[in-house]
């Protein structure tokens, strides 16, 4: 119910497009057998909308659910999926082609979850309903599950809470150890008093933890770490890591990191190439390394409603080069 302005009305609705990759385009253009022969069906972007409904002022439902191919301008739109409200049932349209599929879906469940997984009809559909499980990951470190030894199950792939860091530096240290010597040097430039990061595994279990090693001789496992300091090995790693989903969302990430930390915590995300990081911040030194057509500037308004600028169309950030400059920032309502 959050998601209501004021917690007035009673729907809220959302759209995503997604570009659908060339190998996709290609097939559905060549394989699949088009019954429109005047239609060049090679679609480029999927356009997938959602409205749900408050019921009863205590949950929401699915109302409408729509799935479209986008062709070229000059041509409609392809219909996928088409639920409408107040209808109980959802029709499945092939792509590019003659069959149809009808099901009664509960209002509390996705059609997109009920697409009959079927490669020869659902072709890019089926893709973005991967797309969107297995490709896109909100990853928030916890240090209390971040000081837990980690079971082998986190060997491999992305885990939201961080747990899957032992492994990664176990494999990158074995596979990769020229990497992972840079990744030490840009912890040591958050943490100059580390001297070396060691990944082990328990002989009883085997599950594996960190150690890390400070330059006074002491040396502390994961379960002795601060929150701060797990938080940038976790965040720093990223770069280093072989198969990332394609979209990641970072909260905050500066949260329980010392400032001078900061930096080297941004040098990580800036150097991934293969994803895309969404991440939010308050933060004025995340601010002044971030190039301003890259920024989206929330605001919230007298009336409770909010306004979202990009970076460079914000009248004060405008002319900002990347000083920082709290007072101009606070003044400017960028971090109010």
């Amino acid at each position: 119910m959050e998601l209501l302005h004021q917690l007035q009305g009673h729907t809220f609705s959302l759209s995503l497009e997604v570009q659908i990759p060339k190998p996709i385009q290609y097939e559905l253009s060549h394989s699949l057998d088009i019954t429109v022969p005047s239609v060049n069906f090679q679609p480029a972007i999927i356009r997938y909308t959602l409205a749900f409904e408050l019921i009863n002022h205590e949950q929401f439902q699915i109302a409408q659910e729509h799935l479209l191919l986008l062709l070229k301008p000059e041509q409609s739109p392809y219909q996928i999926i088409q639920r409408d409200k107040g209808k109980q049932t959802t029709t499945f349209q092939a792509e590019g082609q003659s069959q149809t599929f009808q099901f009664t879906i509960s209002p509390k469940q996705l059609a997109l979850s009920s697409l009959p997984a079927d490669h020869r009809f659902f072709l890019a559909t089926l893709w973005f309903k991967d797309f969107l499980q297995q490709q896109t990951c909100l990853y928030q470190p916890q240090g209390s599950k971040l000081r837990q030894a980690s079971p082998p199950r986190y060997r491999t792939g992305l885990n939201p809470n961080g747990r899957w860091l032992p492994w990664q530096i176990l494999s990158l240290k074995k596979e990769q150890p020229d990497e992972f010597e840079e990744w030490l040097e840009l912890v040591r430039l958050a943490l100059p008093a580390i001297q070396n990061i060691q990944a082990e595994i328990r002989e009883d279990d085997r599950h594996a933890y960190l150690k890390v090693h400070y330059q006074n001789g002491i040396a502390l496992p994961s379960s002795g770490l601060s929150d701060g300091t797990l938080n940038i090995l976790a965040l720093t790693i990223l770069p280093y890591v072989t198969s990332l989903p394609q979209i990641i969302t970072l909260e905050e990430p500066e949260n329980g990191i010392h400032p001078s930390a900061i930096e080297a915590i941004l040098q990580a995300i800036q150097a991934v190439d293969d994803s895309q990081i969404w991440l939010t911040t308050h933060s004025p030194i995340v601010l002044a390394h971030t190039r301003l057509d890259n920024m989206l500037c929330m605001r919230v308004n007298d009336d409770n409603s909010v306004n979202a600028i990009v970076g460079s169309k914000h009248p004060r950030l405008q002319a900002w080069q990347g000083g920082i400059d709290l007072g101009t920032l606070f003044a400017a309502g960028v971090l109010s």
